[in-house]
């Protein structure tokens, strides 16, 4: 998120297309992974073409339209990124104290996602981690959510891909009574 804020803050004067393309300069080269493999919104963002800074029109539209969407949510945005910096390693050590063999192997991510996911395990390129995506949590719960709930869900879902990484997202843990997916 800082990449971001630097983004936000630094260009909210500029014009709409200086903005995108800075939004492309900064954040999508800053996390190349999160942008090109599809995982933000409805597909890859900058696997539009050869130019990872996306001189591509659907792109640059894109991102145009989301900027521009985005505006209303900031203010839960900066305030769940305060909570996040705040509270994230205590809600961490909370989960532990349940589950004693808690060690993730998976990162975790905290960023814009184009409002295309609010939080989940995710494979991004090679990588799989647990991944926050701030606008969407703000747009779908507001900054007043009890974000301790949330986040405790999410590292579930990483301490069980910690303990049994064989199991998909998509598939069941167990049969049950000889039924399959």
């Amino acid at each position: 998120m800082p990449t971001f804020w630097k983004f936000w803050d630094s260009t909210l004067e500029q014009p709409d297309d200086v903005r995108v393309h800075a939004f492309f300069d900064t954040v999508v080269a800053a996390y190349p992974d999160l942008f090109h493999h599809g995982l933000i919104a409805s597909g890859p963002l900058a696997d539009l073409g050869n130019d990872p800074l996306g001189s591509v029109p659907e792109a640059q539209e894109r991102v145009s339209k989301y900027l521009r969407e985005l505006k209303p949510y900031i203010p839960a945005m900066r305030r769940i990124t305060t909570k996040i910096h705040e509270n994230f390693s205590r809600y961490v050590s909370d989960f532990s104290s349940t589950f004693a063999d808690y060690a993730p192997t998976t990162p975790v991510y905290f960023t814009v996602s184009l409002f295309g996911f609010a939080a989940g395990m995710n494979l991004s390129g090679e990588t799989t981690g647990l991944y926050f995506g701030i606008d969407a949590l703000a747009r779908i719960h507001g900054s007043n959510d009890n974000l301790k709930i949330i986040f405790e869900h999410e590292l579930f879902h990483q301490y069980h891909y910690q303990i049994a990484p064989e199991i998909s997202a998509n598939q069941a843990a167990w049969p049950i009574c000889g039924m399959r997916d």
